[in-house]
């Protein structure tokens, strides 16, 4: 998983293909709000902080994220 995410997998320079990524998504209209706040504010911060973070948040939320949606077909 590291070695992609250094290495990239397009030949181009990962920071400029993640950061070309990030442009659009500030840029799409159809993008929500909540996620392009996250990505402005994460921007600048230290990135192994924001990797701590996006862990953190990937098991809270998808764990709860997954818990409505079945609730929605169990009742």
């Amino acid at each position: 998983m590291v070695e992609s995410v250094v290495e990239g997998t397009s030949g181009v320079d990962p920071q400029f293909e993640a950061d070309a990524h990030i442009a659009f998504i500030l840029e799409h209209p159809g993008m929500s709000d909540w996620l392009k706040t996250a990505l402005q504010e994460a921007l600048p911060r230290d990135p192994i902080a924001v990797l701590n973070d996006l862990e953190i948040l990937n098991l809270v939320l998808r764990k709860r994220s997954e818990a409505l949606i079945i609730g929605m077909f169990v009742k």
